[in-house]
């Protein structure tokens, strides 16, 4: 791994959405930029920085971003992690009152119950 590596702007931007879970197509479409054109950018963030995976551009744009060192030992990593998961988990959890989906019998039918009051309107020809 490279760590003193010069990404551009449009490398950054393709990274950092990369580094955030965003797919390939995810990222065109946030962009405005076409998949082909993620495509070759990731591959030569890839090249500059010598990594093959997305979690490993993941790790690096995290240790950059965050100004994490590289060299840490095993044990502080293993910390690290444990303590940005927990966080992640817990901010990412949403308490509010969603719509309930629920799969009726075997079909690929799915019903939206809406837990809104509602009201009844009499409509009466007078």
């Amino acid at each position: 791994m490279k760590s003193n590596v010069k990404l551009g702007s449009r490398e950054c931007e393709v990274l950092e959405c990369i580094a955030w879970g965003a797919s390939q197509k995810e990222t065109a479409s946030f962009l405005g930029i076409a998949p082909r054109t993620v495509d070759n950018t990731v591959r030569k963030i890839k090249l500059k920085t010598g990594m093959q995976k997305a979690a490993e551009l993941s790790a690096y744009w995290f240790c950059t971003h965050f100004d994490i060192s590289f060299d840490l030992s095993p044990l502080i990593r293993m910390r690290l992690a444990t303590v940005m998961l927990v966080f992640f988990l817990f901010t990412g959890i949403d308490f509010k009152s969603d719509p309930i989906y629920t799969r009726c019998n075997r079909r690929a039918r799915i019903e939206i119950r809406v837990l809104a009051r509602t009201r009844e309107i009499d409509i009466s020809n007078s």
